[in-house]
């Protein structure tokens, strides 16, 4: 749905079925069993759920699913035909053009579609000073090279995205308290530019840097790549008018803003001990967020429309480098 055309909020628990196994989904049944106005009506591993989620009798609200990336817009389709609302983890879609499709039957279904981005419920955001614009943003990822073989594209695009991401939200975040149109206009990309460092087999990237103007007048840059030593980091700074800026560490609490009323560094109640452990919070503080949204009968805190427009970026960025 829009994010002008908010549901009208149920006064009903909110029957939610998670569909399959591994750490991920585990985290995510946690935080829907913790959340307020919802109950875990079933955990279902990804082998036998195409039949419940078919089912139009059975009892859900929701399907939040943690299953197989190939298998999640099969599901998705047969849980939107059914009126239900969708979490899915990223990617949403194998594809951009199978993510469209998605978001064609969801509009058309009328449901609710969240995604999965952790990082928006970072607290750098909770730090930018009111009302900020943010003219400048650059981010820096890291990506293992352990693990490099037939599939070593994947982390890297996922970092990609995550960056873009990131920069996306931010150029927008003057406008959050505007209308969704304004902040939609703001953050669509009037500029790119990029080059890429590729192995020597020219089978995979080894460095990546962009730069993106938005139309809001923020301008990023991005950086993903490999890491050379040590444990890959990830970081972001931000600065604008008004003399603020900001730096934070993408895989820990911790914010550091320095602007012009003097405003006290932020702390943040998540869990930090380990990368792991801080991200996993993130997981959960968007679950729980993904769920009061539909018990509030507003958006989702990411869309699926939110998604597509980063899926788009990430591949127009990446036909430049080719």
């Amino acid at each position: 749905m829009s994010d002008s055309e908010p549901r009208t909020p149920s006064t009903q628990l909110a029957k939610a079925a998670l569909i399959g196994n591994g750490p991920h989904a585990e985290m995510r049944a946690r935080a829907v069993r913790a959340a307020d106005g919802a109950t875990l009506a079933e955990h279902l591993p990804e082998a036998t759920a195409a039949g419940v989620i078919q089912r139009r009798e059975t009892a859900l609200d929701v399907a939040l699913l943690c299953g197989t990336p190939g298998r999640r817009a099969e599901r998705a389709e047969a849980a939107l035909r059914q009126g239900r609302h969708l979490f899915l983890e990223w990617p949403p879609a194998a594809s951009v053009g199978e993510a469209e499709r998605l978001a064609a039957h969801a509009e058309e279904a009328g449901a609710e579609v969240g995604v999965s981005r952790p990082l928006r419920f970072h607290p750098l955001f909770a730090a930018l000073p009111r009302g900020a614009h943010v003219g400048t943003v650059s981010v820096q990822q890291d990506v293992e090279r352990a693990g490099d073989g037939r599939n070593a594209v994947s982390p890297f695009r996922a970092r990609l995205a995550d960056a873009l991401d990131l920069s996306v939200a931010l150029a927008g975040a003057a406008g959050d308290e505007g209308p969704a149109a304004g902040r939609r206009a703001g953050r669509s990309v009037t500029y790119l530019d990029a080059q890429a460092v590729r192995a020597a087999d020219g089978a995979r990237f080894e460095a990546l840097l962009a730069g993106l103007r938005f139309a809001s007048g923020t301008y990023a840059q991005v950086a993903v790549r490999r890491g050379l030593t040590g444990a890959p980091r990830r970081r972001l700074r931000a600065a604008g008018h008004g003399g603020f800026q900001l730096g934070a560490a993408l895989d820990a609490p911790g914010v550091r803003v320095r602007s012009g009323d003097a405003r006290d560094e932020p702390r943040d109640p998540s869990p930090s001990s380990g990368d792991g452990a801080f991200l996993g919070a993130l997981r959960r503080r968007e679950t729980r967020a993904f769920l009061g949204a539909l018990q509030a009968g507003r958006p989702a805190p990411v869309s699926l429309l939110d998604a597509v427009a980063v899926m788009r970026l990430t591949e127009r960025l990446l036909r430049q480098v080719r």
